[in-house]
C-alpha cells in the first residue's frame, strides 16, 4: 500500500478491451479504493474534461439514488468539480486526487493512455516512477470492429465504412480513435521502454473471468480467492448491435493489420496466434 497519496497503478487500455469489467471488479474488493471515475485522462490531454465531469455527475446522481456513493466518493467528485481546465497541471494535482482512498489500493484505468508518445510516457514515468502499468490486449481486428460498430452507431462516423472496404481504410488509417488506439504491440512496446508492463488477455473475461481477476489483483497486490461481487462475469456492453463482417471487410482489416499481428504474436505469444482470424 502507498503512503503518499497518487495512484497504485495504472491500466493503459486498450479501448473496447474490458475496462469497464475491470473497473467494476476492483470497486467490487476490499482491498481496492477505486475513485468515482474509471478514466480521469489527466494525461496527454487539457485536464478536466468537461466530458468527464458530465460523466462523473451523471454517475454521482446513480449512485447517491442507490445509497452506494460514499464519503470518499463525494469528497474526491468536490475536488474533480472544483479543478480549472488546464493542460499544465502540475503532477501534485493529479496525485491530490487519490487522497481519499486511505490505506487502499487504487489506480486510474485511462485507455487512452495508450496512445502517449514516447516523451509523455517518460514524463509519466520521471512523476510516478514506483507506480505498476499493465493493459489488457485484444485482437486489434475485433478491437477495431466493436470500436467502429460503436462509433457508426453513436453518429461519430459514417456507417458507411462498415460496408466499403476503401471507406474503411481511410477511417481506421485517419481517424485519431482508431489510427492510435489500434496497435497493442506498438503500445505496449512505448511504454515499455520506461515501464515494466503487465499484460493480461481481453479473452480471459469472457472465458475464465473470476481467474483473470484473481491474477490482476495479486499483481496488483489484494488478496486473491475472496468472495467479491457476483457479477464477476457481467459485461454490461454486450447485446450492442454489430454488424457481420462482409469477406471484403474483413480481407480489409486483416491486411491493415498484417504487420501489427505479426508484431502482437511475436510479444504476446500464445494469447495472440489465433488473432485476425
Amino acid at each position: 500500500m502507498m503512503s503518499e497519496c497518487g495512484p497504485d497503478f495504472l491500466c493503459i487500455g486498450m479501448q473496447k478491451s474490458g475496462t469497464h469489467w475491470l473497473y467494476h471488479r476492483l470497486r467490487a474488493h476490499p482491498d481496492f479504493c477505486m475513485l468515482p471515475r474509471k478514466e480521469l485522462q489527466f494525461f496527454g490531454r487539457a485536464f478536466p474534461s468537461p466530458k468527464v465531469q458530465a460523466k462523473l455527475m451523471a454517475k454521482r446522481d446513480a449512485w447517491l439514488a442507490e445509497g452506494t456513493f460514499t464519503p470518499a466518493d463525494q469528497a474526491f467528485t468536490d475536488l474533480f468539480m472544483g479543478l480549472e481546465r488546464r493542460r499544465d497541471h502540475p503532477v501534485s494535482v493529479y496525485r491530490s486526487l487519490f487522497q481519499f482512498t486511505g490505506d487502499r489500493l487504487s489506480g486510474d484505468i485511462t485507455p487512452f493512455y495508450s496512445s502517449l508518445d514516447d516523451t509523455a510516457i517518460a514524463a509519466i514515468k520521471q512523476a510516478l516512477p514506483d507506480t505498476k502499468v499493465m493493459m489488457i490486449v485484444r485482437d486489434p481486428v475485433a478491437r477495431v470492429w466493436s470500436a467502429l460498430n460503436d462509433a457508426a452507431n453513436e453518429g461519430r462516423i459514417d456507417g458507411m465504412c462498415l460496408r466499403d472496404a476503401d471507406a474503411l481504410r481511410d477511417v481506421v488509417q485517419t481517424h485519431p480513435a482508431f489510427a492510435r488506439t489500434s496497435f497493442p504491440a506498438a503500445s505496449y512496446r512505448r511504454w515499455s521502454r520506461h515501464f515494466d508492463v503487465a499484460v493480461f488477455d481481453f479473452a480471459d473475461i469472457l472465458q475464465r473471468p473470476r481467474a483473470l481477476r484473481d491474477e490482476i489483483v495479486t499483481y496488483l497486490g489484494g488478496r486473491a480467492g475472496l468472495p467479491m461481487d457476483t457479477d464477476a462475469a457481467e459485461n454490461t456492453k454486450a447485446g450492442r448491435f454489430r454488424l457481420a463482417q462482409s469477406p471484403q471487410i474483413a480481407a480489409a482489416l486483416r491486411t491493415l493489420f498484417a504487420d501489427e499481428l505479426r508484431d502482437c504474436t511475436q510479444l504476446f505469444g500464445d494469447m495472440a496466434r489465433t488473432w485476425g482470424r
